[in-house]
């Protein structure tokens, strides 16, 4: 398969040099890697790539999101005849064998949409705690299986981190990527919550290892509050999109939420983050239409399965 990394690059210049060179030495041949610059400050970018062999840096407006940079350079990806697309941070780092152990359960079953690897500490010195619990919660079988010593190559799950993946182009050609609704956070998780309307399955190669760096982990308060805004921008977003239930019910539940948490921060004379929460939910709401026409989209996906079931009956 061919296959092509993506790497969403924003003012990372501080760890970037290590995400390419884990890429270049690893033990799959033939990555072709695209860099979607969308920094708004100076960056050593372009020269940093030069240093490595089929490395391309796309250009984009500052600030893109994280979403949308992903899409350019799928995009690019797909129309240079790309098969499988590897999306991975920018301060991520792969092991040597994570790009072929990603690629591995594509061969073996033509279901398999998602492959996503274990995460990592950025030392590789032990999984990632969080991921881990996450993991096991979605698929107690690793568990099981680990204890009779009988562990499987990989295992179906409901929602992979987009820290590291990786995707059919099929269904990025037919489906979509990710929703540009989103600027960032969450749009990995609607993009499984529509991979799961399909026939696509999503798993976790267990000999694929990545290590993440998180490098939102030690932000000031005032950036700290900033990523915060951003996930409940995004939440909004998922919440209104969510099929389970009416879009009336779920923008009830929206309403309840902001209400509630409103008055926490008040009593926490937190006004500051009242304020901006607040705004974060009415730009939110002003995505309505677009909102509309995306849940109306996996609407149609969600359809398209359960009539091609009902024609299988």
């Amino acid at each position: 398969m061919k296959t092509a990394i993506v790497i969403p690059f924003y003012n990372g210049d501080d760890c970037i040099r290590s995400c390419l060179t884990s890429i270049a030495n690893s033990s799959e041949p033939g990555l072709a890697v695209y860099l979607v610059n969308n920094s708004d400050k100076p960056t050593d970018i372009h020269r940093i790539a030069e240093e490595f062999s089929d490395t391309t840096v796309v250009d984009t407006k500052p600030n893109i999101g994280y979403g949308p940079a992903n899409n350019v350079g799928a995009a690019v990806a797909i129309s240079r005849g790309a098969e499988v697309i590897i999306s991975i941070n920018q301060d991520a780092i792969l092991d040597s064998h994570c790009a072929t152990e990603l690629l591995r359960p594509f061969y073996l079953d033509n279901q398999t949409g998602v492959v996503t690897p274990i995460l990592y500490t950025y030392d590789f010195g032990h999984i990632e705690d969080c991921f881990l619990r996450w993991y096991i919660a979605q698929c107690s079988d690793v568990l099981y299986d680990a204890l009779k010593g009988e562990l499987k190559d990989h295992y179906r799950i409901k929602i992979a981190s987009g820290a590291c993946f990786a995707i059919r182009c099929e269904i990025i050609k037919r489906y979509g990527f990710f929703d540009e609704l989103y600027f960032m956070y969450g749009e990995d998780d609607d993009l499984c919550r529509r991979i799961g309307y399909t026939d696509y399955r999503i798993v976790i190669a267990l000999r694929a290892r990545m290590a993440h760096r998180h490098s939102n982990s030690d932000v000031n308060p005032d950036k700290r509050l900033q990523i915060e805004y951003w996930k409940r921008s995004s939440q909004v977003v998922f919440e209104l999109k969510d099929l389970n239930h009416g879009l009336f019910y779920n923008f009830a539940k929206i309403v309840a939420h902001s209400v509630f948490d409103c008055s926490r921060n008040i009593l926490r004379f937190n006004l500051k983050a009242c304020v901006m929460f607040f705004w974060s939910d009415i730009k939110s709401l002003v995505k309505i239409a677009g909102i509309l026409r995306s849940r109306k989209r996996e609407i149609e996906i969600k359809n398209e399965r359960s009539r091609a079931a009902a024609a299988l009956d």
